[in-house]
């Protein structure tokens, strides 16, 4: 791991020095003046770095380094961190600020993040392979007699490094159920079985309206919402108080839970896994409806404007969970309905 230390006076931080030393990391020590040469020459994993006590002088330095670096994790060890706006630091959870002081709370915060820190850098590290893999998807088709056009090569160049960083992922153990959601959705159009939050009140909604009719609707397209529900109401259950889990019963209760979670829906209820610090675990319910202006959207929470959003969208969900929520509302909303009969009886000669 490399740690750049951007600091004017060495001995501040000679604490953080010698212990990323102590364990085998390579530490450089910079001043301002060099700090940008620095971080393109030796390309660290993290950044420590002082504030001058100049504000208007150093601003103009630390927005480069901000721009130069590229959201590389930065912590920000200064003796005016608290009075400091930056404005990268709602974005990025690998930007801190600390008080100067105690070197201890920068050795912390950095220990914290280590391991974070090497996944990130050993992606970065992919990327020229990638554009290689990217680049070689266009041989035949610099054969062609016409350029296709900027925005098809564009299209081929993602959908390539899509499928190149989709190959790396480790598939020898299973992944926690949050991994399903794309956080924060990137995506410029609304997609099918978007997560939904009321701007107003704490209520959440799964989006119903194909992505395609989304991607080309003005405004005033009615688009379709199920409402979520507390997470119990998936099983048939009921709300369980004080249940030992643990017990015979419970790990039946488990058995037939899991069950019904592997068909990806139980009858009109669809369960979802929370995002751990952003949403509970919740129920989808297809039978409760209904149909909001797709105008009153806001794509996320960047745009929000309370003149006329009244919803948020703040998750999308991969494939291909999105597609078994698309699945189950086709199931319960395009089955003919039919009247009830004696099952009982029927599931008596069945069985005989």
């Amino acid at each position: 791991m490399k740690l750049l230390i951007i600091e004017d006076d060495p001995t501040a931080v000679k604490g953080i020095k010698d212990n990323f030393e102590d364990i085998g990391w390579s530490v450089l020590n910079s001043d301002f003046e060099r700090a940008l040469e620095n971080i393109r020459k030796e390309q660290p994993d993290i950044i420590v770095m002082d504030w001058m006590e100049d504000l208007d002088d150093n601003k103009d330095r630390g927005r480069a380094i901000f721009n130069e670096t590229h959201n590389l994790p930065i912590i920000i060890y200064s003796g005016i961190a608290s009075a400091l706006e930056v404005d990268e630091i709602e974005n990025n959870p690998f930007i801190e600020k600390i008080p100067k002081g105690d070197e201890q709370d920068v050795i912390s915060k950095i220990n914290e993040w280590e391991k974070y820190i090497k996944v990130v850098s050993e992606i970065k590290n992919q990327f020229d392979e990638a554009v290689s893999y990217m680049m070689a998807s266009l041989k035949p088709v610099i054969a062609l007699s016409t350029y296709p056009g900027e925005n098809v090569i564009k299209y081929m160049l993602n959908r390539q490094a899509s499928e190149f960083f989709g190959s790396k992922i480790v598939d020898d153990e299973t992944n926690p159920t949050w991994t399903q959601y794309l956080y924060p959705p990137s995506s410029k159009t609304l997609l099918v079985a978007d997560i939904l939050k009321s701007r107003i009140e704490d209520k959440y909604f799964v989006l119903l309206t194909p992505s395609c009719d989304m991607a080309r609707a003005s405004g005033d397209t009615n688009v379709l919402l199920a409402t979520c529900t507390d997470a119990y109401k998936f099983h048939d259950y009921g709300q369980l108080q004080n249940f030992d889990l643990s017990s015979s019963k419970g790990t039946q209760k488990i058995e037939t839970v899991s069950k019904m979670l592997s068909y990806g829906y139980n009858s009109y209820r669809i369960s979802l896994p929370e995002l751990p610090n952003v949403f509970p675990y919740l129920t989808v319910n297809l039978k409760d409806l209904h149909f909001v202006k797709l105008s009153t959207i806001a794509v996320n929470t960047k745009n929000i404007d309370s003149s006329k959003h009244e919803y948020v969208r703040i998750a999308s969900i991969n494939s291909p969970y999105r597609e078994q929520i698309v699945w189950a509302h086709m199931v319960n909303s395009c089955r003919p309905g039919v009247p009830d009969r004696d099952y009982k009886k029927w599931a008596e000669n069945i069985l005989k």
